[in-house]
């Protein structure tokens, strides 16, 4: 084959391309009134539509979910099903509750797939939903199972995806999903640039697109956020003082067994995760007494500043009820911590807070807080919403807060705490103002959905960047947003809140400067580019499919050189085709061959195309349909295939493979 010039019939294959695509209008079954239409989300669904598989990186209350359901909207217009992941049951509740909302479907058809239906009862479900909803352990559990096939639906979508970085059930999902012709969209509040691409690696997406939060600003109130520090008492300054000391020794001794990152202050929780992961394999492996001497020290620090986190920066009850437990434990890291000198000191001041109900300050700065804010409030009933990560922290906050305040003040769990049901009629109570006051844990940092909460008060610092714009992002959805951030004067409070804000604000910025290059890899610079040829939808609905080896090719395409990375017929569902998965420098795509014919010319096609093959897909464009129709008889194959610009006459001439 010869080479040749370029010439107005030929695309290069690696030239920048349209990154979106015109939006389709709504469907038939969509009610678009209801759907937030923002000049920000635009290209965000443009590009979820033009390509199969994408994440969507959007701050907190900019309107991921409605971008999903624009998306999923060409979905059920085409006849499709949608599968939507959530990690918590009160999410699932509300995106159950969007949905319906926002299309013409009957309720029955819109279901939230939860552990407690029947597996019997779930496989019909699963089997005729249009749309369901549920956790991401739930649908890992069932495909599993053999209960749900992934089949199924024609759109996977994964809210909370900056999840999906080890051990997440998300990851078997999409695993699962990929292996089938269905789209993907992850939708995030972002994360660090590894981390997302450790996430776009786990969910088999092709690349991010980003929204900046200054794309939003005209569309969303502007937040106004702050740390207020509190000093420390000096009885509470001589627990800390005692905590730390013995934190410090804990440390260089098992520095000197396993290196750290750090050489002084306190080691963060991924640090002593990755630590406890080397200590394990050394005991496995028999390392001798050294390594159990360190696990013992692991635990000592953990159960150390676990309590000390509590004594300094939450609730002494809380604290003494730890140290009282620690007392009785029979492990050997209990056993030395509860004769160390500081720690008895500790306890000894902390049983005499108790007895005296002394009441910890950061509670204290809160109820002033919450009283000043409630006095401020004009127009309607005030919402304001406490976070704190803790559950029994949490309880005591609330019922101070409703003392100390002389108002009605409830406390929300995650579903390990409180039923589901109970959290949602607590979250639509405080929705439609019944209460002006919830203290809320981790449960609200995901996806809920408030309209109106006029002020945030974080009484636990969050422990990363996502989680600070997550928690921020609760606020000013709607009107303009403060959110308060309260921490004690000390390290465990200030290493937290400081990191995780200059963390948070660092992914806003790298959200802002990739927004303006397109889709996003998250790997080494990406190019904008709308791959030619895109997984088609197959879906258990009966509908005409057509026989195209390749659907909706990119617009003005006249062909498109692929390298076969692997090929397999499939052969166990309504129709055989053929899914191979194709590349070229900037991803991998899948094309669909439909085999009329059966399994048999399904095999032979599969077997004709090993790993390694080159492919040149071949179509024609129509200005009058602005659609591509493909040549059945310009599928070529071919062993070699050098780079360069190639004319139609070149590859015309040799004979097809089938």
């Amino acid at each position: 084959m010869a080479r040749r010039v370029r010439d107005s019939r030929t695309l290069d294959l690696f030239a920048p391309r349209p990154t979106h695509t015109a939006i389709p209008p709504p469907s038939s079954l969509c009610i678009a009134e209801r759907v937030e239409d923002r000049p920000s989300h635009r290209p965000a669904v443009a590009a979820a539509i033009a390509t199969p598989r994408v994440g969507i990186v959007a701050a907190t209350g900019t309107g991921k979910t409605y971008i999903a359901i624009r998306v999923a909207d060409r979905t059920i217009g085409m006849g499709g099903s949608v599968l939507v992941t959530a990690p918590t049951k009160p999410l699932c509740v509300q995106h159950a509750a969007d949905f319906r909302q926002c299309f013409r479907v009957p309720p029955d058809e819109v279901v939230t797939v939860t552990g407690r239906i029947r597996s019997a009862k779930r496989r019909d479900v699963w089997t005729h939903a249009r749309i369901a909803i549920a956790t991401p352990e739930t649908v890992a559990n069932d495909l599993a199972r053999g209960i749900l096939d992934p089949h199924r639906f024609a759109l996977l979508v994964i809210d909370e995806a900056h999840l999906a970085v080890e051990r997440y059930a998300a990851i078997a999902v999409a695993r699962a999903f990929a292996a089938t012709p269905a789209a993907i969209l992850a939708l995030t509040a972002g994360d660090d640039t590894d981390a997302l691409e450790r996430v776009r690696q786990n969910l088999h997406l092709d690349h991010w697109v980003h929204i900046p939060e200054e794309a939003t600003r005209i569309e969303r109130p502007p937040i106004t956020d702050r740390i207020v520090r509190i000093p420390l008492p000096p009885e509470l300054q001589e627990i800390a003082r005692g905590f730390h000391a013995v934190l410090e020794r804990i440390r260089d001794a098992l520095a000197a067994i396993v290196p750290l990152e750090s050489s002084s202050g306190i080691i963060r929780t991924r640090e002593l995760k990755r630590v406890g992961g080397i200590i394990r394999a050394h005991v496995a492996d028999g390392g001798g007494a050294a390594w159990y001497q360190a696990m013992t020290l692991t635990a000592a620090y953990w159960k150390l500043l676990t309590i000390a986190t509590y004594a300094i920066t939450e609730d002494f009850t809380v604290a003494l009820e730890e140290l009282d437990a620690l007392m009785e434990h029979p492990s050997r890291a209990a056993r030395r911590l509860r004769v160390t000198p500081e720690v008895v000191a500790a306890r000894t001041q902390l049983q005499a807070f108790v007895a005296s109900t002394t009441t910890h300050p950061k509670q204290v700065a809160v109820a002033a807080a919450v009283v000043d804010a409630i006095e401020r409030h004009t127009g309607g009933p005030p919402r304001i919403l406490v976070y704190d990560r803790f559950t029994r922290p949490a309880a005591r906050l609330a019922a101070y807060l409703a003392t100390a305040c002389g108002v009605r003040t409830e406390v929300v769990y995650g579903q390990r705490e409180m039923k589901t049901e109970r959290a949602v009629e607590l979250l639509a109570g405080f929705r439609y103002g019944e209460f002006p006051v919830l203290v809320a844990t981790q449960v609200v940092r995901q996806g809920i959905h408030v309209p109106d909460v006029h002020e945030l008060f974080t009484y636990s610092p969050p422990l990363n960047g996502t989680e600070y714009i997550q928690i921020r992002g609760r606020t000013g959805r709607t009107d303009v947003g403060a959110a308060t951030m309260f921490i004690m004067d000390d390290p465990l409070d200030r290493r937290l809140a400081f990191s995780a804000r200059a963390r948070g604000r660092a992914i806003m910025r790298t959200v802002a400067g990739a927004a303006g290059m397109g889709p996003q890899s998250g790997a080494p610079p990406p190019v904008p580019t709308a791959h030619a040829a895109r997984t088609s939808h197959f879906t258990s609905r009966k509908q005409k499919v057509p026989p195209n080896w390749v659907r909706d090719l990119a617009r003005g395409l006249l062909f498109e050189r692929f390298q076969v990375r692997e090929s397999e017929a499939v052969l166990d569902h309504h129709r055989p085709y053929v899914r191979m998965r194709v590349g070229d420098r900037t991803g991998d795509v899948t094309l669909l061959h439909w085999c009329p014919y059966g399994g048999k010319q399904a095999q032979e096609i599969a077997a004709h195309f090993p790993s390694g093959t080159m492919i040149i897909v071949s179509g024609t464009y129509h200005e009058d349909t602005h659609r591509i129709t493909v040549d059945p008889q310009k599928r070529h194959a071919i062993d070699r295939c050098p780079p360069g610009d190639y004319l139609e006459a070149d590859y015309t001439r040799l004979p097809p493979p089938f």
